[in-house]
């Protein structure tokens, strides 16, 4: 996507911030939903991958990355 097309779904949308931190830094949907402040390191412009959100059944169940292997993303 393009700058501008990034701008304009987020404009759309009911989470715009959301969508500009999926499309800019590449997050799966569980590893965003899965950050915590803690994971938000805002000096360095840079956030943890630590864990993942998935929804089994009614429960959502907290776990590794896809990969099992933590990072940082800027």
């Amino acid at each position: 996507m393009t700058h501008a097309q990034v701008a304009e779904l987020a404009a759309d949308a009911k989470h715009p911030d959301l969508v500009v931190v999926l499309a800019y830094t590449g997050l799966r949907w569980g590893e965003a939903t899965a950050l915590r402040i803690k994971h938000v390191d805002t000096v360095r412009r840079r956030v943890r991958v630590e864990e993942n959100a998935v929804e089994v059944g009614s429960q959502v169940i907290i776990g590794t990355p896809k990969t099992h292997e933590k990072r940082i993303v800027p």
